[in-house]
């Protein structure tokens, strides 16, 4: 299932995507899954 967030780092909106990297940061903080794997898609090291 893809996130709404990885769903806009797919979709090239990568600003919307930051946005939600920052609120999984407040949420979760740095080292979540979430945040890691969001953060590797924008930055477009991502595999999956």
């Amino acid at each position: 299932m893809t996130t709404p967030s990885m769903w806009h780092a797919e979709q090239g909106n990568l600003r919307k995507a930051a946005d939600y990297l920052g609120a999984l940061a407040a949420v979760c903080g740095k080292t979540c899954a979430e945040y890691t794997q969001l953060k590797a898609a924008i930055a477009g090291t991502a595999t999956y």
